[in-house]
């Protein structure tokens, strides 16, 4: 009877034993598998992050850099103006000599052996420590500025790049490329350590030659891009028939000195390259501006322009903008164009598009 006493108690004994062993097995594997859950978590909170910030630190950086390479067309600017001051088409060529290799030439206007004038590297920035987490600000930005001159429009017709100085005196554009770098050297100017542009922009400026002389008269409007100096091209793609710039005659002026009646160009548009010369007498083709007038009324549907614009009213609460362009034919079978007249800033509508 003991043994068999004995024997019971083995087998509770060891039933128990199973049990919390059990139960050791199972904790085991709920904490493995907390741990590969917070694991998990971690990682893609990680991966977030990271696709988040990278993009931005990159769609900063473009735009720094931008912002150097646009720094690059106002230098470039400044020197063809410099060149508009002298009334010496030698000016439009450096006499020193360019040299890439040659850091004291930084940030100076060199001709370069292809007949181009050169600004190597101008220094925007150039912070030498490392690029900050939080900031994501590169260490050194630079731009570099190359200017090309032509005897036609190099952007919209085949021309001739002039790349001596006797060669000058027919310049007619010049074309300007300014490239925005981040560490560009930042070994120094050994072989290898130049990076490749980041971003790259261009510019079209426009001289007025007097030809067979030995000076010349660069006349444009001044201002910044878009004026004498427009990027790309002098036509408005979405009208290439008419021109950005075209020289205007005397037009007739109502009682209120807004001009009135049709446009009267002096070279009529017809074609894409119908743009004019600049001069003291070009302007802006009003065919390629518009303006804005506030409608008088809340507006939630397409209707007339007398429905929308009452020329006695006023603008209210959750009135629409109409965009109108300053100068409209008023029918299909002419090209001639006239002054719009809701867009006269005297008007009758002055209460709508002030």
């Amino acid at each position: 009877m003991k043994n068999g006493l004995w024997a019971g108690l083995n087998r509770r004994y060891r039933a128990r034993l199973c049990q919390r062993m059990g139960e050791r097995g199972a904790a085991m594997m709920l904490a493995v598998l907390f741990v590969m859950v917070v694991l998990t978590t971690s990682a893609l909170v990680m991966t977030i992050l990271l696709s988040q910030a990278l993009p931005y630190r990159n769609n900063k950086e473009n735009a720094q850099v931008g912002y150097a390479a646009e720094s690059g067309l106002e230098v470039a600017l400044s020197f063809l103006r410099e060149a508009e001051a002298s009334k010496d088409y030698k000016k439009l060529l450096p006499s020193t000599a360019s040299n890439t290799g040659n850091a004291s030439l930084d940030e100076t206007f060199t001709t370069a052996s292809d007949g181009s004038v050169l600004l190597n590297n101008a220094e925007v920035s150039n912070d030498v420590s490392a690029t900050g987490v939080s900031s994501f600000t590169p260490d050194d930005i630079s731009y570099r500025v190359q200017i090309g001159y032509y005897d036609d429009d190099p952007s919209s017709s085949p021309a001739k790049r002039l790349t001596s100085e006797s060669e000058l005196k027919n310049a007619k554009y010049a074309w300007v490329r300014s490239y925005g770098y981040i560490n560009r050297y930042p070994n120094g100017r050994s072989a290898g350590t130049e990076t490749s542009a980041r971003r790259a922009m261009s510019a079209i400026y426009q001289f007025e030659t007097t030809s067979g002389d030995d000076s010349y008269v660069i006349s444009t409007k001044g201002g910044r891009l878009g004026m004498g100096f427009y990027a790309a091209a002098p036509n408005n793609e979405r009208r290439t028939n008419q021109p950005t710039w075209k020289e205007i005659a005397s037009y007739d002026v109502d009682e209120n000195g807004d001009p009135t009646g049709m446009v009267n160009y002096v070279n009529k548009p017809g074609s894409k390259n119908a743009a004019d010369a600049m001069s003291n007498t070009i302007t802006m083709n009003p065919a390629n501006q518009t303006c804005m007038l506030a409608t008088t009324k809340p507006v939630d549907k397409v209707e007339t322009l007398d429905a929308m614009l009452d020329p006695n009213g006023k603008p209210v609460e959750g009135s629409a903008l109409v965009i109108l362009m300053q100068a409209h034919k008023k029918d299909s079978s002419s090209d001639d164009l006239y002054y719009t007249e809701q867009c006269k800033a005297n008007g009758a509508y002055k209460d709508l598009n002030t």
